[in-house]
């Protein structure tokens, strides 16, 4: 939904602690107004009839073939759709809708909404995929096409009326190398279930009318064959048939210049067997193509990415987006012997431009885009593919999202580090995202060290660090802290709302947090919420986007874990609850899978570790947190004693992974 600072006020305080200074403020409470959602577009109440058309996808949810792309449209012209694939609710901060959304393979749970300035916003439109779990021997199709070699059919059956069944054969011109030729025989019949038959099955995920192309070549005249699906051969047309130019050359056909177009329906998602029986002899067919689009024309065709006579398009990996520094693009094409030639410039590539190795391309930091074309002999050069790249220092767009009431964030992934002045006492000095073991993401934001402490008055100067959370639920948030300090550090930061100090009106004036009791860092975790006086408490007046802010006060503070609560009674314990869930910014890993997934075993065990695109696994065996510097995982490795497996996936430009953990206990 859209969102719109509302005007704040925060309580006056009564009195400033000018005496005593900085260091006698103790305790402080966070008041503030939240945002008012939904006013951003002129209007906090638009027009009840005047709603955005709830977006719709297809292919609609359901199991659907790897590398599916789901379109997503409204019936509401000029409406800017935003969605999500991680299953969070979409809005304006969401990812801007501009083409096919790749879902890539696993269970996705895609929400859209549509958004037009003086409108209401659309409802949110929800479906749930299954991407890759389709048996693999099955032909797949995808976004309304199959395309099928016709030697590759999972079954080839003789015909009734004699022994003979359509022959494979290795042919030079033919894609692939091979073809089906029918029988040399007169035994057939004009029954096409007493004929030879070759099956292909097919796993649609688009449900609808399907066109069939053939490529063909025809001998003495011989140009007819039987089609159709499930066992039941088509009716109208009875048979699909080549013209006379099939005589002397391959061609493509869809049989439109005798009895009409060629096609079959699909009635439903799921999985379906199209057959084509022999009808005349020594008919040559080398390639099958199913497609919903009746004006396809498959045959060396530039234009179109999924053309088999045409070197298929270049990928990327990872697709694009925002990324961190030192991120790296991998390039492929699925067309063996391919040569992928690339720019970074937004000129179209040609031979001529930059051969990609199969190195990865490091990005600089900024916005970069790579244009690639895949080339391969006796092919037409691919369609250009592209990619953008945003490679930011921070992460910014970060927006973590509040849950029943709870909404916990990690430190280091602070959605934005601001640098303190340049003027002294700061130098520019900033929080510092730092390594350590024992923080629960292996990782943490520590304050620099100075030789003085900021007081209030210059707060605003110093480093500070914001967090973007979307509160769903208003009320009163209890604010804790997971950290350490060093043994010379006093252990206290300022708090803020939207980049202001905010003032609870007791005697003396409180605003910042202070760790009651810490002992060194290196050897002491505490949650503490500051509480002497007063608990630390932010009043969340209205659902919407605020920013949490973190100034400096005084040296070597380390945050490890920040979490709110709208219960009062919480109180956090050891490594507290997992982190919340966030769209944009610097993606996250996904965590490595383990199998098998702990448990006790008798003598030996076998562990493999997996994860997906280019990020490296490390993992530990001894329960100690895994990092850069444990051990790189190669394959499989075995164990013989009882031990605790934890394992990460690290990838430049991306945050590291959560960590995957086992226990494996010997018998």
């Amino acid at each position: 939904m859209s969102v719109i600072r509302a005007a704040k006020w925060k309580y006056v305080f009564i009195l400033v602690c000018v005496v005593f200074g900085v260091s006698a403020c103790d305790n402080f409470e966070l008041v503030e107004r939240g945002q008012n959602a939904g006013a951003d577009r002129g209007s906090s109440n638009p027009p009840a009839q005047e709603t955005v058309g709830t977006p719709t996808f297809n292919p609609v949810a359901g199991t659907v073939a790897s590398g599916t792309s789901v379109a997503i449209s409204t019936t509401t012209a000029g409406a800017t759709l935003y969605y999500t694939l991680d299953g969070s609710e979409p809005g304006v901060n969401s990812t801007e809708y501009t083409s096919p959304v790749a879902l890539g393979d696993g269970n996705r749970t895609l929400k859209a909404i549509g958004v037009l300035e003086g409108y209401q916003d659309s409802t949110v439109a929800s479906a749930d995929y299954t991407v890759g779990g389709i048996d693999q021997t099955l032909f797949q199709e995808k976004n309304g096409l199959v395309v099928m070699e016709a030697e590759a059919s999972q079954e080839i059956v003789a015909g009734a009326t004699d022994s003979l069944q359509w022959n494979i054969l290795e042919q030079d011109d033919a894609f692939g190398g091979a073809l089906i030729q029918a029988p040399d025989t007169t035994e057939k019949t004009d029954v096409s279930a007493d004929n030879t038959r070759a099956d292909y099955k097919i796993y649609f995920t688009n449900p609808g009318t399907y066109y069939l192309f053939l490529r063909g070549l025809s001998t003495e005249a011989n140009r007819s064959v039987y089609f159709g699906l499930s066992g039941a051969a088509n009716d109208t047309p009875a048979s699909f048939e080549f013209t006379s130019e099939a005589d002397t050359n391959w061609v493509w056909e869809n049989n439109a210049e005798t009895q009409g177009v060629a096609s079959i329906q699909i009635p439903a998602q799921g999985e379906y067997t199209f057959t084509l029986w022999m009808k005349s002899p020594n008919l040559k067919i080398d390639q099958i193509i199913l497609s919903t689009n009746p004006d396809y024309l498959p045959g060396k065709d530039p234009t179109d990415p999924t053309d088999p006579a045409v070197a298929q398009a270049p990928t990327f990996d990872p697709e694009g987006g925002t990324l961190g520094p030192g991120a790296e693009v991998y390039m492929a094409s699925t067309t063996p012997g391919t040569s992928i030639f690339y720019t970074i410039d937004g000129s179209d590539p040609d031979a001529f431009s930059t051969q990609y190795n199969g190195s990865p391309i490091t990005l600089e930091l900024g916005k970069t885009d790579i244009r690639a074309i895949a080339m391969a002999d006796g092919l037409a050069d691919s369609p250009v593919a592209s990619a953008s790249y945003t490679v930011t220092a921070t992460d910014a767009s970060r927006e973590f999202q509040e849950e029943g009431g709870l909404v916990v964030m990690e430190g280091e992934n602070a959605s934005l580090l601001t640098a303190a002045d340049t003027r002294p006492p700061f130098y520019g000095e900033a929080w510092k995202r730092v390594d350590i073991a024992g923080a629960t993401g292996g990782a943490v934001i520590q304050l620099p060290y100075m030789t003085v402490g900021v007081g209030r008055e210059d707060h605003a100067r110093g480093p500070r660090a914001d967090y973007l959370i979307n509160f769903s639920t208003a009320g009163t948030y209890y604010l804790w802290l997971r950290g350490q300090k060093s043994t010379n550090a006093i252990g206290s930061l300022y708090v803020g709302i939207d980049g202001e100090l905010l003032d609870i009106g007791l005697l003396p004036v409180n605003n910042f947090f202070k760790f009651r009791d810490l002992g060194d860092w290196k050897s002491r975790w505490q949650w503490d919420n500051s509480e002497k006086t007063q608990v630390h408490a932010i009043q969340i007046d209205t659902p919407g986007v605020y920013t949490l802010n973190l100034w400096m006060r005084y040296n070597g503070l380390v945050v490890d874990k920040i979490l709110l609560s709208n219960e009062a009674a919480f109180i956090p314990s050891d490594e507290g609850p997992a982190e919340s869930p966030s769209n944009g910014g610097i993606p996250a890993l996904p965590a490595p899978a383990m199998s098998p997934e702990g448990g006790v075993f008798t003598g030996a065990v076998e562990v493999s570790l997996g994860s997906t695109g280019a990020a490296d696994i490390y993992y530990t065996t001894d329960g100690s947190l895994p990092s850069s510097s444990s051990t790189l995982y190669t394959g499989p490795f075995t164990l013989n004693s009882t031990a605790t497996v934890q394992a990460i996936a690290i990838r430049p430009g991306f945050v590291d992974s959560s960590v995957t953990s086992a226990r494996f206990i010997a018998n």
